[in-house]
């Protein structure tokens, strides 16, 4: 996981890593292991979309959700 992560990071605009926090969830599913990276929590929608084409740009897959740190339960 963590050279995926500083790999990933490495794509991340600064402004987007200095002004959010970073939470990385681990899923299990089907006995296969994900990371997702969640950045937020942002005041606003229009704001979070604006990094997520940012992020698309650099080749990051991105997507706005509604932000929650609990991690993801089945």
């Amino acid at each position: 996981m963590a050279k995926e992560a500083q790999r990933i990071s490495k794509k991340i605009p600064q402004n987007i890593i200095l002004s959010t926090e970073i939470n990385v969830e681990t899923v299990s599913v089907n006995n296969t292991t994900f990371y997702r990276l969640k950045l937020g929590a942002y005041s606003n929608s229009a704001d979070a979309k604006n990094d997520c084409l940012a992020l698309i740009k650099q080749q990051v897959a991105c997507f706005v959700s509604y932000y929650v740190q609990q991690p993801y339960k089945q």
